[in-house]
């Protein structure tokens, strides 16, 4: 009887480790993994990458997504009024959008957020 719950306790105190010494490697692991994105989308190929998968997702279609990106990185001015184009957090009514139709996803513009919400 002695030797059974010896086992038992042994038994339940590795279970007990094991499951601490998985969160914690869990916790490190998480924390690794954020810097390590943190650090690449501070790079230039990783904003690149964010961009072109949001604009995926907004439905945005093209053959060509480096060109794209290149063009958006590259206009100053809003391609209808001409207003300075600023990148906020925030939209703002000078905040850098690109413009798309709906129906088919091709890229018309790069507009600020003012005349892309009135061109919808």
């Amino acid at each position: 009887m002695c030797d059974d719950e010896a086992k038992a306790r042994k038994r339940e105190y590795c279970r007990e480790y094991q499951k601490r010494y998985r969160k914690s490697w869990n916790e490190e692991q998480r924390l690794k993994e954020r810097t390590r994105k943190q650090r690449y989308y501070a790079t230039d190929r990783g904003k690149m990458s964010s961009a072109c998968c949001r604009w995926r997702y907004l439905g945005v279609k093209t053959d060509d997504w480096v060109a794209l990106y290149d063009r958006f990185e590259n206009t100053l001015h809003c391609e209808e009024c001409n207003v300075e184009l600023t990148r906020d957090r925030r939209n703002t009514s000078t905040t850098k959008c690109v413009d798309h139709d709906h129906e088919t996803g091709e890229v018309r513009n790069i507009l600020c957020h003012g005349c892309n919400v009135r061109r919808r």
